[in-house]
């Protein structure tokens, strides 16, 4: 993963999207070394495999063309809601609005499309919303 974020670094200018994408698995990367420096291997692995998904997406340049393949994570990422939120049946800013989740909303990330983030609330209410409006949840125990 820190391969991964240095060499992210090193291309061009991140566009603002990648840039809160970049600062969400920096914090999961900290928190990987948080817990490798106190022989939590599990969990710094768990925050580690985390960071390295937000990573894989940055690294998908081409995530903002349309009709693009829903990619699973390898590790399921908890978010947090940072404002009240749209969650859509579909990735796409047109797409049918099946709820409004408000600020503060737990969430489980399991694929995106695009910018889209495919989540599950813990009531088990399912749908996509868009990456700059979740960040990423770090003391939830998992």
């Amino acid at each position: 993963a820190e391969v991964a974020m240095a060499y992210i670094k090193q291309q061009s200018t991140l566009i603002p999207s990648d840039t809160d994408l970049y600062e969400q698995a920096k914090r999961l990367l900290d928190m990987a070394v948080f817990y490798y420096r106190r022989d939590n291997y599990a969990n710094a692995t768990y925050y580690a495999s985390q960071a390295l998904e937000f990573m894989n997406m940055i690294a998908d340049q081409d995530r903002a063309l349309p009709n693009r393949v829903t990619i699973r994570f390898n590790t399921p990422i908890m978010l947090l809601a940072i404002a009240d939120a749209n969650l859509r049946r579909a990735p796409g800013r047109h797409a049918l609005i099946i709820d409004v989740l408000e600020k503060g909303t737990v969430l489980t990330a399991n694929a995106y499309q695009g910018n889209w983030l495919m989540v599950q609330t813990d009531d088990d209410r399912e749908g996509w919303i868009f990456n700059t409006l979740v960040e990423t949840m770090l003391d939830k125990k998992h």
